[in-house]
């Protein structure tokens, strides 16, 4: 191979190499699109004996639409949300879907860090969650999935994520991340006698979802 072929096969190859490294540079957490919720309550029915309210997380997956989970909106009357950076909005909105544990909260802001994407867990990659355990603010947690496609014995989820990473109360609607910033699942519940058993609404169900809850939407406001 002359030295011309050489250069011109290293002109061709170099621009791959880097947009290889590049798609395994690990983004940025998207951490400021989470935020915590604070609920007050109509009629609790997952929640029995928190009649004043209770707390939870959710997370900004477009402008104004936030991702969480079903039980966190089910019987509320009313919901504020607290953003990373301090500020304060009243829920407009909730929808509780009826086939997952998954909720959708609308509230009248912009101001959202990115549009976030969605991707299927993978057995034993490693994941984030950052959530409001306990209502003491937003804590991230380590682990990795530890298992896939398990089935909900208790929400009636069609799917489920399962992550060791630390998960307590209060942390219910919060997501997992993937390194490259995708939401990987939904926090649902897990074992009060069992650590590192939580388990959360996988992507798919919750892509679903999504677009069940748009086309609802556009049935409500059609002409």
């Amino acid at each position: 191979m002359n030295k011309r072929t050489q250069l011109k096969l290293i002109a061709i190859l170099l621009p791959l190499v880097c947009l290889g490294v590049l798609l395994f540079i690990p983004k940025p957490l998207p951490l400021n699109n989470v935020v915590q919720i604070k609920c007050e309550v109509e009629h609790a029915t997952y929640y029995d004996g928190y009649n004043s309210g209770w707390q939870g997380t959710a997370v900004f997956i477009k402008d104004n639409l936030l991702l969480t989970a079903g039980h966190v909106v089910s019987g509320i009357s009313s919901a504020t949300i607290f953003t990373v950076d301090g500020k304060e909005h009243k829920a407009k909105s909730w929808y509780l879907e009826t086939e997952a544990d998954i909720g959708f909260i609308e509230v009248d802001t912009n101001d959202v860090e990115s549009i976030l994407s969605f991707d299927n867990a993978k057995l034993g990659e490693t994941v984030w969650a950052f959530g409001n355990p306990l209502g003491e603010g937003l804590f991230l947690t380590k682990g990795i999935v530890s298992a896939i496609s398990v089935p909900d014995i208790f929400m009636g989820t069609k799917n489920m994520v399962v992550t060791d990473a630390a998960i307590n109360p209060g942390s219910s609607g919060c997501p997992i991340f993937d390194k490259q910033g995708n939401i990987l699942g939904i926090c649902s519940w897990g074992y009060n006698y069992a650590q590192g058993m939580s388990h959360f609404v996988d992507a798919d169900i919750i892509e679903l979802s999504l677009k069940k809850y748009f086309a609802i939407k556009a049935l409500e406001n059609a002409k």
